[in-house]
C-alpha cells in the first residue's frame, strides 16, 4: 500500500509521512504520540524524512550515521558513497514513459548491497529523459559492471535510452553526519535535539527555535552559518575571515545573543518549509 498521509492529534502535533510502502497497522508508527526528545532507537519508527510538527517547531525523523551525536550540533547530509554515483551512470536497458523501472549499468566502485539507495533518489542528468527525478522504491544490489533494477515510486516521465545516464544518491535524512568544518560534503539538514546514539533513529530539528552551539558571539537577528566550523554554528560574517560564504549556509537567525564560543543559543531554524 502506497500512501502519503497526515496525522494530527489532540494536543496539535501533526505528523506528516512521505511516500512510503508501510502499513499503518503494522506498528512502524508505535502507536503513541512522537516526541523529539524520544530516546533514539536502533529500529526504525518511521519513513525516513518523516516530518513532525508542534506548532512553530519541525522535525524530520533521521538516522544517525557511524558517529555519536551531541545536543545542539548541525548535521549534514552523509557524503555520497562513491564518486561515480552521483551522475553518469550508464543505463543498461531502455525503459518507456509509464514504467517504474530503470536498469542501471554497475561500476565496481559503486558496487553494494540492495536496497542501500531506497527512498533515495535518482536523477537523469544526460541525454533521454535529461532533468527529470524520481524517488527510488527499491533496488537489485550493484556488482562489478553487472545490471541492476531500480523500481520507483512514480512511472518515468520521458522514455530513457541505453544513451541516458543517471545519478543516485541515499536519502538526505539516512546517516546523517555532524558538519565537518571543512569543505561541506552534504548540505546541512538540522540540528541535533538530544544525543543520539550512532546508528540510532532520531528527531532531527529542522525548523523553529533550537539550542545551537555557537563558534563565536553572535548578535541578536544576525543570520547563522554552518559549515566552516566542526559541530558548530558562525554568523554569517565570518565570510570576511575566510574569503567567502559559498562554503556556508545558512541556517536561520539568532533568537539570543550567542555570547563566546562553545555556548549555545537559541537559533530560529529556517531550514524546513
Amino acid at each position: 500500500m502506497t500512501f502519503r498521509t497526515k496525522l494530527e492529534n489532540a494536543n496539535g502535533k501533526i505528523v506528516i509521512l512521505p511516500k512510503c510502502d508501510i502499513i499503518l497497522s503494522s506498528g512502524l508508527l508505535g502507536g503513541y504520540e512522537p516526541s523529539a526528545y524520544d530516546a533514539p532507537t536502533s529500529t526504525q519508527g518511521f519513513p525516513l524524512g518523516t516530518k513532525l510538527i508542534d506548532g512553530e517547531r519541525i522535525w524530520r525523523y533521521a538516522l544517525a550515521g557511524a558517529a555519536a551525536l551531541v545536543a545542539g550540533q548541525p548535521q549534514q547530509q552523509a557524503a555520497a558513497l562513491h564518486a561515480e554515483a552521483p551522475d553518469d551512470i550508464v543505463v543498461g536497458a531502455a525503459s518507456a514513459a509509464g514504467d517504474y523501472t530503470v536498469t542501471l549499468t554497475s561500476t565496481t566502485n559503486i558496487a553494494c548491497a540492495a536496497n542501500v539507495y531506497r527512498d533515495g533518489y535518482l536523477v537523469v542528468n544526460d541525454e533521454a529523459g535529461e532533468g527529470h527525478s524520481y524517488k527510488i522504491k527499491s533496488h537489485e544490489a550493484l556488482s562489478g559492471t553487472s545490471n541492476a533494477v531500480f523500481t520507483l515510486y512514480d512511472p518515468i516521465i520521458v522514455a530513457l535510452t541505453t544513451s541516458s545516464q543517471v545519478g543516485i544518491t541515499r536519502n538526505p535524512y539516512a546517516s546523517t553526519i555532524v558538519a565537518p568544518g571543512t569543505t561541506p560534503t552534504g548540505i546541512v539538514l538540522g540540528v541535533a535535539p538530544r544525543s543520539v546514539t550512532a546508528a540510532y533513529y532520531y528527531w532531527l530539528q529542522t525548523g523553529g527555535p533550537c539550542a545551537v552551539v555557537a563558534h563565536a558571539a553572535i548578535a541578536v537577528g544576525a543570520f547563522v552559518t554552518a559549515g566552516l566550523t566542526a559541530a558548530k554554528v558562525d554568523p554569517s560574517g565570518h565570510d570576511a575571515t575566510y574569503g567567502i560564504l559559498q562554503t556556508q549556509q545558512i541556517i536561520g537567525q539568532a533568537l539570543t545573543l550567542a555570547v563566546t564560543d562553545g555556548e549555545s543559543f537559541l537559533v530560529n531554524l529556517t531550514l524546513d518549509r
